[in-house]
C-alpha cells in the first residue's frame, strides 16, 4: 500500500511538547498514514441499539506520534467517518511505528455506505495535518449500515411565539419510523453550550406512553435568548467513549418584539421634522423598523425608516405634511425567532 505523506499545516507549542531548535535534522513533517482498517464490513441496526466498530490505523513517524486532548481541538490521532471523529490510541508498536485504535457506536442514523474520510494526526514535534484520505492513495476500508426504524424528535417550545418574561416549556416528542408514538425512550434537553459541552451518558427523563417527555419549566421573569437542543441519549455506549446519540433536534424561543415608541413633540408646523424616539426588546443592534403613518381606508403605509442603536434605543423622523393630525406607529418585522410587532399607536399634529 502506499503512505500517505502530508505537508504540515502548523506548528504548534504544545504544553508539556519539548521543542527543539529548527535545524536541517529536525522532523518537520507530520505523521504518516500507511493504512486504515475496520473490525466488521457489515453491521445491522435498529431504533435505540448500538453496535460497536473499531478502527485501527497504521501511524508512523519520525520522532513519535503524539496522544494529546485539546479542549478547543478534540483529540489527537483521530480519524473522521460518519461526520464524527474517532479518538485513537496506541494499541502495539511504539510512536514511530505503531497501530492506533479506537472505538464508535454505530446507530440507527449512519449512512447505509461509510469510509474514513479525514485523519487528525500531531507528532511530538508539533507537527500536525488534516489528511484528506480519499486523495491520498491508500486502499479504504468501507462498512456497510443496515439500519431500521430511525428514531424522529419533534421539539416544541411553547408559548410561540413568548411575550418577553413568559415561563417557557420545552416538549419532546419521539416517534418511530412509521409515525407511531415511542414510549421509553431516554431523553436529553439542553440549553446554549450545554448542547455541544457537559455531556453525558445519563438522560434527563424518559417518554411517556404518548411518546412525549416534558422538560422542567423555566420560571418566567427570564429572558432566554439562546439555542434548545433535543437528543436521544443511548444507554449502551461503547467503553471508554463519551455518550451516544441516537438522534437530536433543536430549536430556540421566538419572542415577539416589544416596541416603544414616543415622538419628541406633538403639535408641531406642518413639513416639520419630529424626532421619535423609542426602544426595542429583546435588545438587538443595527434592526431595522419602520415608521407608519395611518391613511384613508385604513391602510398603514412605511413614510420613513430607521434601525436600533447598540443599546437598541432608535430614533426615526417623522414629519406631518400638512395641517391634520396623522397617526403613527413603529412596526419591527419579524425575524430570526423574533415575531413582528408594532408600537402603541401615537399622533402627531400638524399645524
Amino acid at each position: 500500500m502506499r503512505t500517505i505523506r502530508v505537508i504540515a499545516v502548523a506548528a504548534l507549542l504544545l504544553p508539556g511538547v519539548a521543542t527543539v531548535a529548527r535545524t536541517a535534522a529536525t522532523d518537520d513533517t507530520p505523521p504518516a498514514v500507511e493504512s486504515i482498517e475496520f473490525s466488521r464490513e457489515r453491521l445491522e441496526v435498529s431504533g435505540l441499539d448500538v453496535k460497536l466498530l473499531v478502527v485501527t490505523v497504521h501511524l508512523t513517524d519520525e520522532t513519535g506520534v503524539l496522544e494529546w486532548d485539546s479542549v478547543d481541538r478534540g483529540h489527537f490521532p483521530a480519524l473522521a467517518i460518519a461526520g464524527q471523529y474517532v479518538s485513537l490510541s496506541l494499541g502495539r508498536g511504539t510512536s514511530q511505528d505503531g497501530w492506533y485504535t479506537g472505538g464508535v457506536a454505530v446507530t440507527s442514523g449512519w449512512p447505509a455506505t461509510n469510509r474514513p474520510t479525514r485523519a487528525a494526526v500531531m507528532d511530538t514535534e508539533g507537527n500536525e495535518a488534516f489528511v484528506d484520505l480519499a486523495t491520498g492513495g491508500i486502499d479504504l476500508p468501507t462498512v456497510a449500515v443496515d439500519s431500521s426504524n430511525h428514531p424522529n424528535l419533534k421539539l416544541l417550545v411553547t408559548p410561540d411565539p413568548a411575550t418577553i418574561g413568559d415561563a417557557i416549556t420545552r416538549t419532546v416528542k419521539v416517534t418511530d419510523a412509521a409515525g407511531r408514538v415511542w414510549p421509553g425512550v431516554p431523553v436529553q434537553v439542553r440549553y446554549d453550550n450545554e448542547c455541544v459541552e457537559y455531556l453525558t451518558s445519563a438522560p434527563d427523563g424518559r417518554t411517556n406512553a404518548s411518546g412525549v417527555y416534558t422538560a422542567p419549566r423555566w420560571p418566567a421573569g427570564q429572558n432566554y435568548e439562546f439555542g434548545i437542543c433535543a437528543m436521544i441519549v443511548s444507554e449502551s455506549n461503547v467503553p471508554e467513549q463519551g455518550p451516544t446519540f441516537i438522534a437530536g433536534t433543536s430549536s430556540a424561543v421566538t419572542y415577539r418584539y416589544k416596541v416603544a415608541a414616543v415622538p419628541a413633540a406633538t403639535s408641531v408646523p406642518a413639513g416639520t421634522n419630529v424626532e421619535v424616539n423609542g426602544n426595542l426588546q429583546p435588545a438587538q443592534q443595527r434592526k431595522e423598523l419602520q415608521l407608519q403613518r395611518l391613511y384613508s381606508g385604513g391602510e398603514w403605509r412605511t413614510v420613513n425608516r430607521g434601525s436600533t442603536r447598540a443599546s437598541s434605543r432608535f430614533t426615526i423622523i417623522a414629519t406631518p405634511p400638512g395641517s391634520a393630525t396623522y397617526s403613527y406607529r413603529v412596526f419591527a418585522p419579524a425575524g430570526d425567532h423574533r415575531a413582528a410587532a408594532t408600537s402603541p399607536v401615537f399622533t402627531i399634529r400638524g399645524t
